[in-house]
């Protein structure tokens, strides 16, 4: 899903208003609720399926890591959005998400392949004793009918074997 300004009023900071919101108290707090209001927005856009749960913390992330930066030279906004923030922007959540289930995924997946190479060894390993038991009857003098008869291994695949 594409998300446009409409369904996602991303905080605007413009660097040349900075000195501006820096020294006007009302600018600060406007700075301030417009910043509380993405990350409720966003929850809504989440809570009606618009946003994935893992959209809205990296969106989130991102706009904590995009405002932080400009805003470093500038003490009273940067300690509103601190305020918002937790005093720091955080590791991208969203990343160490995607890299948790990565690593479940590689989990899983060496796992899978253990049990189907298990699997397989042991189809291989019956196959082979079949091939070593049908040959050695029917080096020994054994018809096909009697192997089978013997070792309970269907007749098509006895002539198979001996062919």
């Amino acid at each position: 899903m594409k998300i446009s300004r409409k369904s996602l009023p991303l905080l605007k900071l413009y660097k040349k208003d900075f000195p501006k919101i820096e020294q006007d108290e009302a600018r600060l707090e406007k700075l301030k609720e417009t910043y509380t209001e993405i990350p409720e927005q966003m929850d809504d856009l989440a809570e009606n399926d618009m946003l994935s749960e893992f959209s809205c913390p990296a969106i989130r992330d991102m706009t904590n890591k995009v405002a932080a930066n400009p805003v470093k030279n500038y003490q009273s906004i940067n300690e509103r959005i601190s305020e918002l923030t937790g005093g720091h922007v955080l590791d991208f959540e969203a990343k160490r998400i995607r890299d948790n289930a990565r690593a479940e995924g590689i989990e899983q997946g060496i796992e899978q392949g253990r049990k189907q190479g298990v699997k397989q060894g042991i189809e291989q390993g019956s196959l082979q004793e079949r091939r070593f038991i049908v040959t050695n009857m029917f080096h020994r003098g054994k018809t096909p009918e009697e192997i089978a008869e013997f070792s309970g291994i269907p007749l098509d695949e006895i002539l198979s074997i001996i062919e």
